[in-house]
């Protein structure tokens, strides 16, 4: 598996888990929500990571926001506090450098927060 040498860009990866992927039906909507984030930190993001098991499963482009569902999908009593982000892919040119490749070393060590920045 190749590596990451360098994240040039400004990126908010989101870890997820492929049971999660099962459940949600793509890598896109398992990694988009619903998170405990700050939303003008990631809006601030160049590009959003889905990360499964340290590796890149996903490269997008973050275009806003929500923190209500209209199919009941948001944690009951979360309204307002977890958020659904707007996806769009990234360009074929940035996900070449990410996609199907393993994390740098220095961005493997999540502790328990499933959301991490590189700025």
């Amino acid at each position: 598996m190749e590596t990451i040498k360098e994240i040039k860009d400004s990126v908010v990866m989101f870890r997820t888990h492929e049971d999660v992927v099962k459940a949600r039906g793509s890598i896109k909507e398992a990694s988009r929500k619903w998170w405990v984030a700050s939303a003008q930190k990631v809006l601030s993001a160049d590009y959003a990571f889905a990360i499964i098991d340290d590796i890149v499963r996903g490269v997008y482009k973050v275009k806003g926001y929500n923190d209500e569902s209209d199919d009941g999908s948001c944690y009951p009593g979360f309204k307002g506090i977890r958020k659904a982000f707007d996806f769009e892919e990234a360009p074929a040119s940035v996900k070449e450098n990410y996609l199907n490749k393993a994390l740098p070393v220095e961005f493997q060590n999540w502790g328990q927060n499933p959301i991490r920045y590189n700025f």
